[in-house]
């Protein structure tokens, strides 16, 4: 939950490798573009965890689980995640 709150690496970037049409608007990520992934953002989300600016370890209960698991990136993410 720390992690969550506070992240280590509040951003992660990546290399788009195709070319990327955003759902439901007129942009388009051209392959090569530098993409900025705001981490902190989605751990701050209450779509992806309610009551983000409460203190809640057991919301990572695996008994209760209380967050979506695609939005925790608490090390990063990909080949060079740190452990």
């Amino acid at each position: 939950e720390t992690l969550r709150k506070y992240p280590g690496l509040p951003i992660l970037n990546r290399e788009c490798t195709l070319d990327y049409k955003v759902p439901e608007s007129d942009v388009t990520i051209r392959k090569g573009t530098q993409v900025v992934v705001p981490l902190f953002a989605y751990s701050m989300d209450e779509k992806y965890f309610p009551e983000p600016d409460r203190y809640y370890p057991e919301r990572f209960d695996e008994a209760t689980r209380e967050y979506d698991e695609k939005a925790y990136f608490p090390f990063g993410e990909g080949p060079s995640i740190c452990i």
